[in-house]
């Protein structure tokens, strides 16, 4: 029995208004505004209308002719590329980085798009630090934003910017179909025919992989027999705490693509503290599981960011870890001791986590039948001590399922709100920031979903972490 007793059904007035506050989650197709209609560019704005990468004003037009600010410019390119959502708006339990723009008050709705473009280098603001997300973007902006977003290298292109960007953004198509004499700004029609242009490729960059690892290898997470490039001997030693977004530590940024190594123990990390010279005597692990960890370490900084980081296999996260489980295997930990890796998905995330011990008692069987774990750490964190599901008496009582506790069908995804196919047909609204995790088709694996993953027909199973809420913040989907 799920945990919920009288609070299964919403209450109208709550889906009423959860259908005005959550009306720019629908993921069905928009219709066309009939402004379109007179543009040059009506394939290319009507296509993207249909995927959700643009949409009309308030007042139903779209004003093909009028020009667009820099954060709608990023927000185009950012829905073209359809990232997963923990990407833009966060997890239940995990903020996106900071876009780190001193300009952007008032911007909160472009915020996480604008985030995801400097993260992902589409774009880099100015050199006082500022964005200026109001202003008109120009035609040479949006090109070039487009061009890296397609994945070419300022580098790659040339020195001279805007010639060297505007030639190549002619040689790839990414002009086809406007005016040899582009003007200056660049207006809403022009900027959906450039993203149109490259909309197959933006949008192949951002798409989830097929398949997953399942349970995996015990040493799939092993490096290769080599030495590190940085050499080992000459990591520097620290003692500091991760930042609750993982961006930083000990007041020092973190690189997006930072190597993390889990080695030994935390009582035994000091200055002098002799590391192996070869990778293959670390194991391979993600900076995602340490979250605000006050921990020592050993890094490598490439320029101003950390790049490389040993940790303690015995610290990390301490809290509750809520996620999907893709299988586990037997390992050992920093001691040397037989323990268990649970493999994860958690804030969107591949995650591997050891148990504290092999008395851990590990998910039923039936663990990939679309059902969300609540992990628990050790006091010190990093290792898990116990898993419950949202029934289980010892889960935290905000934890609970909002479907009967197996798969049920959708009948409807608009606005915000769930309609579940049973006899009362239930309703649910869906958080800004809830995961959508999928099962994949062979049932053996979950990958990271989107929001279009919740359609009419798809099977689903929709879980809360809010106090009193009925309000989704991870759903689960069976894959067709």
């Amino acid at each position: 029995m799920v945990k919920r007793n009288s609070r299964y059904l919403l209450r109208k007035a709550l889906i009423c208004t959860m259908a005005v506050l959550l009306a720019g989650s629908a993921v069905f197709a928009a219709a066309v505004p009939p402004d379109v209609a007179g543009s040059a560019q009506k394939d290319a704005i009507t296509a993207l209308v249909e995927a959700d990468v643009i949409t009309g004003s308030t007042d139903g037009l779209f004003h093909p002719f009028d020009n667009l600010t820099r954060a709608q410019a990023c927000i185009i390119i950012v829905k073209a590329i359809n990232p997963p959502n923990a990407e833009i708006a966060g997890t239940p339990t995990q903020r996106v980085p900071s876009s780190g723009f001193s300009d952007m008050t008032g911007y909160g709705w472009a915020e996480g798009y604008v985030s995801y473009a400097v993260r992902h280098g589409i774009v880099k603001g100015y050199l006082d630090g500022t964005f200026k997300p109001g202003s008109n973007v120009t035609c040479s902006e949006m090109l070039t934003m487009v061009l890296r977003a397609a994945g070419f290298a300022d580098s790659d292109i040339g020195t001279s910017w805007p010639r060297d960007f505007i030639a190549k953004a002619i040689e790839e198509g990414i002009t086809a179909g406007l005016p040899e004499d582009l003007p200056n700004f660049a207006t809403k029609e022009i900027a959906a025919r450039m993203a149109y242009n490259k909309f197959d490729v933006l949008r192949a960059i951002g798409a989830p992989p097929e398949e997953e690892d399942g349970d995996g290898d015990a040493d799939a997470d092993k490096p290769g027999d080599v030495e590190t490039p940085q050499g080992l001997g000459n990591l520097t030693f620290a003692e500091g705490k991760f930042d609750g977004n993982i961006t930083m530590y000990a007041g020092i940024a973190i690189s997006s693509k930072v190597e993390v190594y889990t080695y030994g123990l935390k009582k035994d990390y000091k200055k002098d503290m002799k590391l192996p010279s070869k990778k293959s005597e670390l194991r391979k692990d993600t900076i995602h599981k340490f979250k605000a960890a006050d921990t020592p370490c050993f890094y490598a900084k490439t320029g101003n960011e950390i790049t490389m980081m040993v940790l303690p296999t015995d610290t990390g996260f301490n809290g509750r870890i809520y996620c999907v489980i893709n299988g586990y295997t037997n390992t050992t930990n920093g001691k040397g001791d037989a323990v268990y890796n649970l493999n994860t998905l958690a804030a969107a995330q591949k995650v591997s986590w050891l148990t504290a011990d092999t008395n851990f008692v590990l998910p039923p069987p039936e663990y990939l039948d679309g059902e969300v774990y609540e992990l628990t750490t050790t006091t010190a964190g990093g290792t898990i001590k116990s898993i419950n599901k949202a029934s289980d008496a010892d889960s935290r009582k905000e934890f609970i399922e909002i479907t009967s506790g197996a798969w049920e069908k959708v009948l409807d995804f608009s606005g915000g709100v769930v309609t579940i196919d049973n006899a009362a047909e239930s309703k649910f609204g869906v958080e800004d920031s809830s995961v959508v995790y999928v099962l994949n088709a062979d049932g053996k694996s979950y990958k990271v979903g989107r929001m279009g993953d919740v359609k009419k027909g798809s099977e689903i199973r929709a879980f809360s972490i809010r106090k009193n809420e009925e309000v989704a913040s991870y759903i689960t989907v069976k894959q067709k």
